[in-house]
């Protein structure tokens, strides 16, 4: 039974590290929104919020990214992504935050219409 719980327990580990790894870079996250937003370097008719349902995701050394005008990334990094609309056009913004440090790294528009 304990070697049960062991192997459970060690399958489950790396799901739990990579939750915690984007959740605990949230907060840094929803304060980089908000600076964006009240000076202008983002513009949206509609609400923009990262909310608790959020998940950023983890893209390591050397992945690339799925999503379009990434590319490859040097370092670890976690993205959380945003989108919204300005006088009926649309877009869809990445934040890029370093997942050791969660330091604040670039705000890259990714799709825009």
């Amino acid at each position: 039974m304990k070697n049960l719980l062991i192997i459970a327990f060690s399958c489950t580990l790396p799901f739990v590290t990579f939750a915690t790894e984007t959740d605990r870079c949230k907060s840094q996250a929803k304060k980089e929104l908000n600076r964006a937003l009240s000076n202008g370097t983002i513009r949206s008719d509609v609400q923009i919020i990262i909310d608790d349902k959020d998940k950023g995701e983890l893209i390591l050394a050397g992945e690339t990214s799925a999503l379009p005008r990434l590319g490859t990334f040097t370092k670890d990094q976690i993205v959380y992504t945003v989108s919204g609309s300005y006088h009926s056009g649309y877009f869809t913004d990445a934040l890029i935050f370093d997942a050791k440090t969660c330091k604040f790294e670039s705000l890259i528009n990714i799709y825009g219409e």
